[in-house]
């Protein structure tokens, strides 16, 4: 590498001249100010150079780029298709991808009119129009644009020492570049250490759940929590932000920034400071009874200090105390319960005491952030997405890719495998495993090692395991077990026993546990008719042939300390040595232990069906959990129905109906979860982790689902009588108006959303009078392409059809009138329809006046939406405390409602593309837009999305509303 370059930052200054030159000026001494450098064709010197040549090198040698426009577009030169000089400089630095800061004249400044250019006018307002999408400033004065262009500016003034900070900015680059477990994958031949697969090579890039790229948004919040499943990548993608950041400060002329900039991050160059949590925790001196500042100080000083970096501290100080530190906290979930408060009160101080310039990015397991014990004030919170096909054909291809370069593979190999692997997504079950990116890995190491891949996580975990220790290094492995006199299965159970142990002394730790040496090598020693030699091979052995236990530096005490790869690895093996240990004894033992044995309890049972055939005896495990004759009475008994549930699922229900156990567990497992849906039992985020598993098992809620005869299962809540009603409300301009209606007719709403289960049995039925029977479409101006059959986002059988649009859901009424009409299920003049915006108002908060669909002030537990935290579509019904009068369900929240009637003038007329009304907000809805009040008037007929679904009301046809 290169040594690093001192830092300078030039600023280019685009502008039209002669009517801009107090502008520029201002500009200029702005710029100035800040210690950078203007570049500009005033500060140029005389020379025979080109101009547009110049203007575009001068643009090349820029870090920052500075705009400003009022009134004429500039002067144009042949050969450019009419641009301006001024468009052609934007046009360059934006193929550069610098940052680009963009000022524009207010229109409410006067300005003379001979300094305004009017025949160029089209193309002024055209390049404008494409400036004001990403405009930094509206200016007035000189003065004014000074302002702002300080502020803007002030992120890129050059703040921290570098040279000082390069031996630690070199260090911190190679520790990065191999996570937990691509540390294990050396190729087997390898003799030097460069030669290995690094997290660069093989990095995705991961995406929130709204779609947002996981670089951009860590740029865009300068304080953000980055939640996430395990395995989800929330290390990995730290480890490549600063893998990323490290290598462009080391080296600028690399292509690191180029390639974070292709993922939103926008060109900051900010001094990583990354921070282990649970080492963190580990290091702060006993009887601390108070969090600060001080304490994450003392201890970056104290990490420093191993790898001989403490003459870099004072400088990674400035950084912190001169705003140009990202701050990266990694695994908050991590800490004992016992450090939790302290921790929380020490990164809290520390954001405090620190430049605001800075950046933070903490990362925590989803299930650990729903405890209000763990959540930090002020900081956004975004959940990871899982893997799409895109992202995982991309994981594969890189994967293979590098394997030919490290010639482990041939290219023809690696082009074979990788359409292999990407094929073998196409199984269904497959395909799901892999959305997690550490499984993802873990499919990739197998499947390049057998050429073909399991269907179950646990056998995938098991091939994994089997390969590091036994068929990696095939020769070592033989040697290991002739010097130690055992068989394959005597070092399983060691590794069994070491991963258990751990497991039973941090698992509230929730990554991989520390593991004293003295421990690993005591387990191995009992088991090795107490050879300490003996035991001293294997513990080398696991660590340096098979990487299936990592060092992490020494204890207070001086002893190593290990861990395993990745917590996943810990919780198969701890897992393993459960379902081997009387199972259906210990796992509602080790259930009551907490959610932190969850994952090693489903992946037991794993084990046990389908490594080792064992159905019956997990079956027997769940019976144990959930047992029929002691009903769930805590919180604690509800967490093992919902695992009950969840290990049910692993099983599948045509295996474990299969069994003489089978069937009764099923129906008693099913009521149990309904029981604990309609009793509001554990969190929203659990429930709805339980409604999904219901889902899957089979959801026997009246309403829910299908009748016998194949018919959507309609409970209607309450009657609502006719008579006066008061909608609205005029203390948000949003709301609809506040004004008194007339209900002529009695109605009564649907209890439910219509479901998924329900919709699409309209959608799959291919009879006469089935979904394409042009009765039901009849008068609806729907095309063809908005007919399409919807494919919900979130496909779960009882939770609201979702990506559906108001055409469909107007067809679906019809199909549903004509079918229960020809069962005499509703009298000849009746009709099922959607309701129009003032019936489904009065449903939602009757004559209370409700500002939400349930009584009193917002509550984020008696519905699904944005601060609930769930992050997609529930089951329907899932939040009995949100009932409206009428005992109607999530008319708050989960899915935006299509509505009837038109915006503009109320009228329930089908035909035509006007915009249709939407009630009742959705999941990923703040507070205000799941007000009872507040109407959604802004989506055309065809318009569908996962957020959107509807109910139907049941009404005379002769309404007229």
């Amino acid at each position: 590498m290169s040594p690093v370059k001192p830092l300078r930052t030039d600023v280019f200054i685009s502008s039209t001249y002669d009517d801009l030159i107090e502008y520029r000026a201002a500009v200029t001494e702005a710029i100035l100010s800040l210690g950078l450098f203007p570049s500009g064709m005033e500060n140029w010197p005389l020379r025979d150079e080109n101009a547009i040549q110049l203007c575009q090198r001068k643009i090349e040698e820029a870090e920052v780029f500075v705009g400003i426009y009022a009134y004429r577009y500039g002067w144009t030169p042949d050969g450019y298709d009419g641009k301006s000089i001024t468009e052609l400089e934007y046009d360059w630095a934006t193929e550069r991808k610098i940052p680009r800061l963009r000022f524009i004249m207010a229109d409410t400044q006067s300005w003379p009119e001979e300094l305004k250019e009017k025949d160029a006018q089209p193309a002024l307002n055209a390049f404008k129009s494409r400036l004001k999408r990403y405009v930094v400033g509206i200016f007035t004065t000189p003065d004014d644009l000074k302002v702002q262009v300080i502020a803007a500016l002030v992120k890129y003034v050059p703040k921290t020492n570098l040279r000082a900070l390069e031996p630690y900015l070199r260090w911190l680059h190679e520790e990065c570049k191999r996570s937990g477990l691509l540390r294990v994958l050396n190729p087997r031949d390898a003799t030097v250490d460069t030669k290995s697969i690094t997290i660069d090579k093989v990095y995705t890039p991961l995406y929130f759940r709204r779609g947002t790229a996981l670089t951009q948004m860590a740029y865009s919040k300068s304080k953000l929590v980055v939640l996430g499943d395990p395995g989800s990548g929330k290390s990995t993608f730290l480890q490549f932000l600063t893998v990323s950041l490290t290598g462009h400060l080391i080296n600028p002329e690399s292509d690191w920034m180029s390639e974070l900039q292709e993922q939103g991050w926008e060109q900051g160059e900010y001094i990583p400071l990354r921070v282990t949590l649970r080492d963190f925790a580990q290091d702060i001196p006993a009887g601390t009874m108070t969090g600060g500042a001080n304490l994450l100080f003392d201890h970056i000083e104290r990490q420093l200090a191993r790898p001989r970096l403490e003459a870099c501290f004072p400088a990674l100080q400035e950084a912190l105390e001169n705003g140009s530190a990202l701050v990266l906290l990694d695994g908050l979930d991590e800490v004992p319960d016992e450090r939790r408060d302290l921790i929380r009160q020490t990164i809290m101080d520390f954001i405090q005491r620190n430049h605001q310039s800075n950046r933070y990015i903490v990362t925590c397991r989803i299930l650990s952030y729903t405890q209000e014990a763990w959540k930090l004030r002020d900081m956004d919170t975004q959940t990871i997405a899982p893997f799409e096909e895109e992202q995982i054909a991309h994981f594969v291809r890189a994967w293979y890719t590098t394997l030919a370069e490290l010639r482990e593979i041939d290219m023809a190999t690696a082009e074979r495998r990788t359409e292999e692997l990407i094929a073998e997504m196409e199984n269904e079950q497959v395909g799901k495993i892999a959305q997690n990116p550490m499984l993802l890995t873990v499919m990739a190491i197998v499947h390049n090692h057998q050429g073909a891949l399991p269907k179950e996580i646990a056998r995938l975990y098991q091939d994994c395991v089997e390969l590091l220790m036994q068929k990696w290094r095939p020769t070592a492995a033989t040697s290991l077990m002739s010097a130690l006199a055992v068989r394959d299965v005597d070092l399983d159970q060691m590794l069994e026993q070491i991963a258990y142990d751990a497991h039973s002394k941090q698992a509230e730790r929730q990554g991989a546990a520390d593991i004293p040496e003295h421990e690993i090598v005591g387990i191995a020693r009992a088991r090795l008719g107490g050879d300490l030699h003996k035991a001293g091979i294997f513990c080398d052995y696991v660590e340096k042939q098979a990487g299936l236990l990592i060092g992490r530096g020494q204890s207070a005490a001086g002893w190593r300390v290990f861990s395993f790869p990745h917590r996943t690895f810990q919780e198969f093996l701890a897992g393993r040595w459960a379902a081997n240990n009387d199972f259906p004894e210990i796992a509602p033992e080790l259930a009551e232990r907490g959610a932190n044995w969850r994952e090693a309890l489903m992946l037991a049972t794993g084990h046990l069906v389908f490594n080792q055939g064992q159905t019956t005896l997990a079956l027997s495990a769940i019976d144990s959990l959930c047992p029929a004759d002691d009903a769930p009475q805590t919180e604690l008994d509800w967490q093992k129905v919902w695992l009950a549930g969840d290990m049910l699922k692993l099983i599948g229900l045509e295996r474990a109906e299969a069994t003489r156990k089978g069937p009764g567990l099923i129906r008693l497992v099913r009521q149990r979860l309904v029981e604990l849906i309609e009793g509001s039992r554990l969190n929203p985020i659990e429930r709805a982790a339980a409604g999904r598993t219901l889902s899957v098992l089979g959801d026997p809620r009246p309403g829910v689902g299908l009748r016998p005869d194949g018919l959507p299962d309609i409970i209607w809540a309450d009657e609502i009588p006719a008579g006066f009603y008061w909608i609205g409300s005029d203390n948000q301009r949003d709301n609809n108006a506040h004004r008194q209606i007339t209900i002529a007719i009695p109605f009564r709403v649907a209890k439910y959303l219509v479901t998924q289960a329900q919709y699409l049995a309209f959608q799959n039925d291919t009879s006469e009078r089935g979904y394409a029977c042009a009765e039901w479409w009849d008068g609806l101006a729907a095309t063809d392409e908005e007919k399409l059959r919807a494919q919900p986002r979130f496909p779960y059988a009882n939770h609201p059809m979702e990506q559906v649009n108001w055409y469909q859901a107007t067809a679906f009424c019809r199909w549903l009138t004509w079918h229960v009409q020809q069962a005499e299920l509703i009298a000849a003049d009746e009709e099922i329809c959607l309701p129009h915006e003032t019936e489904w108002e009065v449903a939602a908060q009757g004559v209370e006046d409700r500002t939400y669909s349930y009584a009193g002030d917002f509550d984020l537990t008696k519905a699904n939406m944005g601060e609930t935290g769930i992050g997609q579509t529930s089951a329907v019904g899932l939040f009995p405390d949100g009932s409206s009068p009428c005992a109607a369900l999530d008319m708050t929240g989960n899915v935006e409602e299509w509505c009837l009637n038109r915006v503009k003038d109320g009228s329930s007329v089908l035909g035509g593309a006007d915009l249709r009304v939407m009630r009742g907000g959705s999941w990923l809805d703040n507070q205000n837009l799941t007000r009872a009040a507040f109407r959604y008037d802004f989506a055309p007929p065809h318009f569908r999305n996962y957020h959107v679904g509807f109910r139907v009301v049941r009404i005379l046809s002769s309404h007229g509303l």
